[in-house]
């Protein structure tokens, strides 16, 4: 006897919708680009991109209205086929071809907005092995207070 299993294929599919919703912290972009893991203290945030072969210049992080923007841009070295060695092997220069070049200029963006306000005076930036490290202090809560009506 052939049984018949059916799948429900829409469940699967909508799980995956509603995680590119939520995307591992509220408010983030796709993290196709660059990955991070962000842990809250009860102090600061702690945040960490892999960001393995760039420097600090290729580097930026702006903060603005709570949202945490980490760009990296790398600039693809351009090959000029008049710098190739073909006359040190007895060829004229104009014989050389560049056979292969995959080095390009290329951009990268994370957005996050962080659930709470931050000092974004005392924010803090390192860069060690690929790892960009940011400490996102928190801001003091402002107490919420009664106003007299007059």
């Amino acid at each position: 006897m052939l049984q018949l299993i059916t799948s429900n294929s829409t469940r699967g599919s909508m799980r995956d919708m509603l995680n590119t919703f939520t995307d591992g912290f509220v408010g983030s972009t796709a993290s196709a680009g660059i990955p991070l893991d962000i842990i809250e203290t009860p102090e600061a945030y702690l945040v960490s991109a892999s960001v393995p072969g760039f420097t600090r210049e290729q580097l930026s992080v702006e903060l603005e209205k709570n949202v945490l923007t980490i760009g990296a841009t790398v600039d693809g070295a351009q090959v000029d086929p008049t710098e190739c060695s073909c006359e040190e092997d007895g060829q004229p220069p104009d014989s050389c071809c560049v056979i292969r070049k995959e080095r390009f200029t290329s951009s990268a963006t994370r957005t996050v907005k962080l659930p709470a306000t931050v000092n974004v005076d005392e924010i803090s930036a390192s860069l060690l092995n690929g790892v960009l490290s940011l400490v996102v202090p928190k801001s003091d809560e402002p107490t919420p207070r009664r106003l007299p009506i007059d």
